[in-house]
């Protein structure tokens, strides 16, 4: 933020959650921004921690991608969330015309300069600082006018980013080819006024031309960890250390040398800035003692003549001769754009003429032109600023800043405060003086990124072939939900599976175990009719409700199929039906339907009984076997309804056609000690589903290792004896829900079993504890993966790959 503050002083690691003003004290401006920052980081933590990192809320998500026959892709309006940000689009608007990104590439010249016809559109959201001379409004001209307080803008800015498919086909080529006959088909019998059965099949045949387009694409679903995004939303690297001069030795400790500390007679807050983007060597970087907040609106371009509205009120906060200027603007800056660097060769007061030593380069006046002040100076200060190198760069005042070997962006910046009290700059361990600076992370500008949806570009014509959003229901409504099932709407599951683990759901709380039975939960096989001893089927179906044994342990609804009381008996229809399987070459001929009654299934809370609303939403997602297209299950469930069924389906697949996902079974405490392993008294914790009370043992068990037994063999990757990265992490939680990272090594001990452990001489000492297995790539630590098919864990025990599993332990 380049404003005129006197410093930042807001710190998340020391949990303030007020800032206290007290009668008869100064009032500064630090103390008023530390509140905001604190309510805003709270605002967005606990959205962030109830939406997720990225959510539109039911019935009002905004920035959905619609792609016009005239190749105009329009952003939807209304909220989605993005790391706890909200973000509101008013009303529907172009790609193009972008509140927030002027002049935004075009799409098909964006992907074909990329030489590939995929691309993901995705929100850029990030916090801008607005003073007076971007708003007028803010000016009271009651007053006469002053410069106040200034704001922060969130900006959200609609992205694209090429990324590489699996390139076209002969067979690809003839699918559009057919999809276009049949789109024009389609306009023919509606213009003809056609029947609706007729247009109803042309319609169904369009959706399976372009399923089988989509499946013909290769890499292609949200889901999908594309290398181009990985760079993309990379968190940054490189960090700063700063310093003062180091006193010289001397004889006598009293005196103090001149060049020691901060020499300057006045208060500053330093702002080093990245400038020029790259690798440490070829980035640049610029410097201001005023936090860069000497700015001035440019009136008029006259070659190397700028006219401003005003020249400063004085030398310290003014221009003058020889400083180096930005000539920037809004498009510039709404870019991450660097401005251009100039040096000052005469200020003219009175006609608030400043003439440059270049002509700038030509600057639209529609976009807020302005000239910023910076104050680096000498031999190293140039037109592209002053080049990043190893080794220390002297600011002055004795002032020295440090850059470590990374890649830096245009914007990030480090903020200085220096103080002539102590001698002393504020920077962390924050000592006087400060002997061991430590090197942190920029301050800003912090990018969130959110896949909005996916674009194909065939022929100039724009189609999105996917919806990127997650959308939440409201969590005020008075209702049970449902939040996981164990298997993969409209999809397939292998019969042995079905057989021996059953079906499970997870509700939003616990139901009354009393309305859970039979009657209120129906799983239906939907199965081909075939007349006596015929092979050949009759364009019927034959629905079969089977019986099973339905359990309740907290929230968790367990059906498990009991094949030996079935209606018709052991060798019954119902029996055959499913158990002949195997030998129909079309697994999907048996669908199975499950439904949850929600008018008759409630839970009491306290004083109030609360109904099951089960309204689950489709949205267009991937088969795991073939890519073909099916309709997942927005969860939880729920919309704003105090009861509604819950209705799911998928189908019987033979063996091999559907691996079992990969997920924890058995997670146990150990110690080992000389006289060998000795089990925790927490005992084995076997999953799904994970315990809601913690598990715990004893600190003097002298627990130092957490052993984990997966039900599929998993690759070694993460998995290394003394290796980085690791795939198994355990953190200390403090009362304030901050995790504090326990050192450990991993061992796979078999294809099966991993172990975590914990470096001597630490134990486990009296707390609470997480376990956190990856299921996702997080950084440079890769998720854990089954070994023959790749495919990643699924931690929270839903059928879907790709979630990280937690647990939560003590050590009292």
């Amino acid at each position: 933020m380049k404003g005129d503050f006197s410093r930042n002083t807001f710190d998340p690691k020391k949990h303030y959650s007020n800032v206290l003003m007290q009668q008869g004290r100064v009032h500064l401006d630090a103390d008023w921004n530390e509140q905001q920052a604190i309510v805003t980081c709270r605002v967005e933590t606990e959205a962030r921690d109830v939406i997720g990192k990225c959510g539109g809320p039911l019935g009002g998500a905004g920035f959905g991608l619609v792609a016009k026959p005239d190749g105009t892709l329009v952003i939807g309006k209304g909220r989605y969330y993005v790391d706890g940000i909200l973000c509101k689009n008013e009303q529907d608007a172009a790609y193009k015309d972008q509140p927030d990104l002027h002049e935004p590439p075009d799409i098909p010249s964006l992907l074909k300069e990329a030489d590939t016809a995929l691309g993901i559109v995705y929100l850029d959201v990030w916090k801008r600082h607005i003073t007076a001379l971007d708003d007028r409004l803010i000016r009271e001209v009651a007053l006469g006018g002053p410069d106040t307080a200034t704001r922060v803008q969130t900006v959200w800015q609609v992205k694209v980013l090429p990324v590489q498919s699996a390139g076209d086909s002969s067979e690809l080529q003839e699918l559009i080819e057919v999809r276009k006959e049949l789109l024009q088909m389609l306009m023919e019998l509606e213009e003809a006024g056609a029947g609706a059965d007729q247009i109803a099949e042309v319609k169904a045949k369009i959706e399976e031309v372009e399923a089988a387009i989509i499946a013909s694409l290769g890499r292609k679903s949200c889901a999908d960890s594309f290398p181009e995004w990985t760079d993309l939303i990379s968190p940054p690297e490189g960090k700063l250390t700063a310093q003062t001069t180091v006193a010289d030795d001397d004889d006598n400790p009293c005196l103090l040398p001149p060049s020691a500390g901060y020499q300057r007679l006045e208060n500053q807050l330093y702002r080093v800035e990245v400038h020029r983007p790259g690798p440490r060597g070829q980035a640049t970087f610029k410097w201001s003692r005023e936090n860069g907040s000497v700015v001035t609106p440019i009136e008029k371009f006259n070659g190397k003549e700028v006219t401003v509205t005003s020249v400063g009120p004085d030398a310290v906060l003014g221009f003058s001769n020889e400083q180096w200027v930005e000539v920037i603007d809004d498009k510039r800056e709404l870019d991450g754009a660097p401005g251009q660097l100039v040096q000052i060769a005469n200020v003219d007061p009175g006609t608030r003429i400043i003439t440059l030593k270049v002509a700038p380069a030509a600057i639209d006046s529609r976009y807020n032109p302005k000239l910023r002040r910076w104050d680096q100076t000498g031999d190293d200060a140039t037109a592209g600023g002053v080049r990043i190198l190893t080794g220390l760069h002297d600011l002055e005042g004795g002032i020295q800043v440090q850059f470590s070997a990374a890649h830096y962006k245009t914007g990030q910046y480090w903020l200085i405060p220096a103080r002539t009290a102590t001698g002393e700059i504020e920077w962390p361990p924050f000592e006087v003086p400060n002997t061991s600076p430590e090197a942190v992370p920029p301050l800003g500008i912090h990018h969130h990124y959110c896949r909005l949806g996916i674009v194909r570009l065939k022929d100039n014509d724009l189609r999105v072939i996917q919806d990127c959003r997650t959308i939440f229901p409201p969590l005020a409504s008075p209702a049970l939900r449902v939040e996981r099932i164990s298997w993969r709407n409209d999809d397939l599951m292998s019969i042995s599976r079905f057989a021996e683990e059953g079906l499970r759901m997870a509700l939003s709380g616990t139901p009354d175990s009393r309305t859970i039975d039979s009657s209120t939960m129906i799983v239906t096989a939907e199965v081909s009719y075939r007349e006596g001893d015929s092979q050949s089927e009759v364009p019927l179906n034959h629905s079969l409700i089977l019986h099973g044994s339905i359990s309740v342990h907290g929230n968790i609804i367990h059906w498990q199929w009991d094949q030996g009381t079935n209606p018709d008996g052991p060798s019954g229809a119902g029996f055959l039906a499913v158990n002949s399987l195997a030998a129909i070459q079309d697994p999907r001929i048996i669908r199975l339907r499950v439904v949850l009654k929600g008018h008759v299934v409630w839970g009491d809370f306290g004083q109030r009984r609360l109904f099951l609303d089960g309204q689950a939403f489709g949205r267009p997602d991937l088969r795991g076997v073939d890519n073909s297209v099916r309709t997942a299950l927005e969860l939880p469930s729920g919309n704003g309804e105090r009861a509604s069924d819950f209705e799911s389906w998928f189908f019987l697949g033979t063996e091999g056609d559907t691996p079992e996902p990969l997920q924890v079974r058995t997670v146990r405490f150990i110690s080992v000690r000389e006289t060998g392993e000795q089990p925790s008294s927490a005992g084995d914790i076997n999953v799904p589903p994970v315990p809601s009370v913690p598990p715990v043992f004893k600190a003097g068990e002298r627990i130092n290792v957490v052993e984990i037994e997966f039900n599929r063999a998993v690759s070694p990757e993460g998995m290394k004896p003394n290796g980085e990265p690791q795939s198994i992490h355990v953190d200390r939680v403090d009362q304030a829900g901050n995790l504090d990272k326990i050192f450990g090594d991993i061992q796979l001990v078999d294809e099966h079993k991993a172990r975590f452990l914990v470096q001597d001489p630490s134990r486990f000492p009296k707390g609470n504890f997480l376990l956190t297995i990856l299921g996702e790539d997080r950084d440079v630590d890769p998720g854990v993966r089954a070994q023959d098919d790749g495919s990643l864990l699924d931690g929270d025990f839903d059928d879907d790959p790709g979630a990280d599993f937690r647990l939560e332990f003590r050590a009292v």
